[in-house]
């Protein structure tokens, strides 16, 4: 996921995604707190292995200040997107664990 911001304040910034099901459930809210993010510049937030199991989700982008307290601005539904798979159709829930059953 990759966005960019432009700030007229010089102060530190948090920005954050929430990620959310079709029911509206949050699933997951990573932030940028502890990265120093310079505004005007192009930011980059990596997924290394989705664990969203199959459904529909929306993302809302949101700007903080530096302890996250205070909201600046969001962007509701900034993006949606649809998971499949083809190689495990009998998971539940929302999210994979990724876990391993051995005896």
């Amino acid at each position: 996921i990759t966005f960019s911001f432009d700030s007229t304040e010089p102060r530190p910034i948090v920005l954050g995604l929430a990620f959310y099901d079709n029911f509206g459930v949050n699933i997951s809210g990573p932030n940028s707190n502890g990265t120093q993010l310079t505004s005007g510049k192009p930011v980059t937030f990596t997924i290394p292995k989705l664990s969203f199991n199959p459904g529909n989700y929306t993302m809302r982008v949101v700007v903080f200040d530096h302890n996250t307290e205070v909201e600046y601005d969001h962007q509701e539904e900034a993006a949606a997107f649809t998971v499949v798979s083809k190689h495990h159709p009998q998971l539940y829930g929302k999210i994979n664990m990724f876990g391993r059953w051995q005896q």
